[in-house]
């Protein structure tokens, strides 16, 4: 199945807009939320994928996770 993950980078963000300039592996572009496609065989393993990906403890947050039409 086809899922649609949004994603964005709580370190990014709040380091973008306190001002300061942001200096680390994580694009910028993950200030904003980031929508993903992932394919899994399931929610559960949606969720394992998506957590394995975008990691909390680099500052990710996962937003959503939606199952979508193939």
């Amino acid at each position: 199945m086809k899922y649609e993950v949004a994603v964005f980078n709580e370190i990014v963000r709040d380091t973008i807009r306190s001002g300061e300039d942001y200096v680390g592996f994580i694009p910028l572009k993950y200030e904003s939320m980031i929508l993903h496609e992932l394919y899994a065989t399931s929610m559960d393993d949606a969720i394992k994928r998506s957590e394995a990906k975008w990691p909390s403890d680099a500052g990710y947050v996962i937003e959503s996770l939606r199952s979508i039409e193939n």
